[in-house]
């Protein structure tokens, strides 16, 4: 095994060593990391929300708003001495499942006291509660006002609050604020089980973390569900990552329930997308069979997606249709898609992406793949900027920052973990701290 660039004897088996390994490492050795993450999570899910009501839990408090970080610090402390008695892999596993629990124990400890969800009944969370209200009494996809009307915005969130409204007999906009901080919790784990796929464990978990620092709207929280997922599906599906391609009915399944939780983002991703598949099909020693698994996984996304693209597509198609955007302008049209070059730490993370990228692009098997994402972002807000211009249609482009950003830093951690090996023998470092990449 390298590591510094200098070779290093293998280590004795943990089964049979002598100390204290063995009886840590050698029992969870063979634990997938990905299982470890998602039992840790749902172990982690009630305790979070019971804790958040222990004490003095008032959120107008400011000690008790600074619980949350105190727990952090000593998570990341004990996590990180765990680490050197874990392999990294299950480490990074059992680390995503504990941040997860982590981000419901915040959201809920913010929500204490009241019954609402984040941003209250107003704006787009009081559109939200009026489509969960609705299906608690509806199965299919419906207008929030006028139930006769198909749903334009995506339902599935919104759905699966007003279901299990009228399973436990709770009021449907009662249960959304629970509902925000699950969805954002797994989205910490649903975005490490896909990276995982196509990175080492502690890699998958780094490139994860910034999305929830690139867009932290709880009141959105299924949105960024969508966006945790995107571009680790987009590449594991429609590019030829090292650990092989995602098989296309788990693909399909995928790209089926995004469309339905929030689909902006596969309309943001949709040039890079075809342009990806092109050059994957053209490179493919067997193209027919390339062809075959992108047809497929177009096809079940289709079909997962049916109960909400049919009915709104056919009542547009008969009725016509538009959106509350281009009728009343959105913030964040002017906003700069620039964001590498905003002077925070992220904004760095995101500039060394950005070079990543360009030095990177034919050189390793991510770089392609996300320079065509981003550049298709990019190319969307441009598109959505001429059409604001001649016709007043934004065609939503104020959200595109919203994948710029987290592309850019994971490509940013990438571009970090491709160039840390030739630092390291530049500056002749022979033996690197046990804890420091846990």
């Amino acid at each position: 095994q390298k590591v510094g660039g200098e070779s290093q004897a293998p280590s004795r088996d943990p089964e049979s060593a002598g100390d204290g390994t063995r009886g840590i490492g050698g029992r969870l050795r063979g634990l997938n990391p990905s299982l470890a993450a998602l039992i840790t999570w749902v172990v982690c899910l009630p305790v979070a929300f019971a804790a958040a009501t222990l004490g003095p839990a008032d959120p107008f408090r400011l000690r008790v708003a600074m619980v949350p970080v105190v727990v952090l610090v000593v998570g990341v402390i004990a996590v990180g001495v765990a680490s050197r008695r874990l392999p990294a892999d299950l480490a990074s596993g059992i680390g995503a499942g504990l941040f997860g629990g982590w981000v419901a124990f915040t959201l809920r400890t913010a929500l204490h006291g009241t019954p609402f969800g984040f941003g209250g009944l107003g704006s787009d969370a009081g559109r939200l509660a009026a489509m969960a209200n609705r299906y608690a009494h509806a199965w299919r996809s419906s207008d929030a006002i006028v139930p006769s009307v198909p749903s334009n915005y995506p339902p599935l969130f919104p759905w699966l609050v007003g279901r299990t409204s009228a399973l436990v007999h709770v009021p449907a906009w009662q249960l959304l604020g629970p509902a925000e901080a699950i969805a954002l919790s797994f989205a910490v784990v649903a975005g490490y089980l896909l990276w995982r796929r196509l990175l080492p464990g502690p890699l998958a978990l780094a490139v994860t973390l910034p999305v929830l620092l690139c867009y932290s709207l709880p009141e959105k929280a299924y949105e960024i569900l969508a966006l945790v997922v995107f571009v680790p599906w987009a590449v594991a599906t429609f590019g030829d990552p090292p650990r092989g391609r995602l098989h296309w009915l788990p693909a399909g399944l995928i790209g089926g329930l995004s469309i339905v939780l929030n689909w902006a983002f596969i309309i943001y991703g949709a040039l890079g997308i075809l342009a990806l598949a092109v050059l994957t099909w053209r490179a493919s020693p067997d193209r027919a069979r390339y062809a075959r698994h992108v047809a497929l996984t177009v096809l079940v996304g289709l079909v997962v997606a049916s109960w909400y693209l049919i009915p709104y597509l056919g009542w547009g198609l008969l009725h016509g249709s538009s959106q509350v955007e281009y009728q009343y302008q959105g913030g964040g049209i002017q906003d700069s898609p620039l964001l590498f070059l905003s002077p925070t730490p992220l904004g760095v993370l995101e500039l060394i992406g950005v070079a990543g990228l360009v030095w990177w692009r034919g050189r390793v098997w991510w770089g392609r793949p996300l320079l065509l994402l981003a550049g298709s972002a990019y190319a969307y807000w441009l598109l959505g900027l001429a059409s604001f211009s001649l016709s007043g249609h934004t065609l939503l482009l104020q959200d595109t920052p919203r994948l710029i950003g987290p592309l850019l830093a994971a490509a940013g951690v990438l571009t970090i973990a491709q160039a840390a090996p030739g630092v390291v023998r530049r500056l002749s470092i022979r033996t690197v701290p046990a804890g420091l990449p846990a």
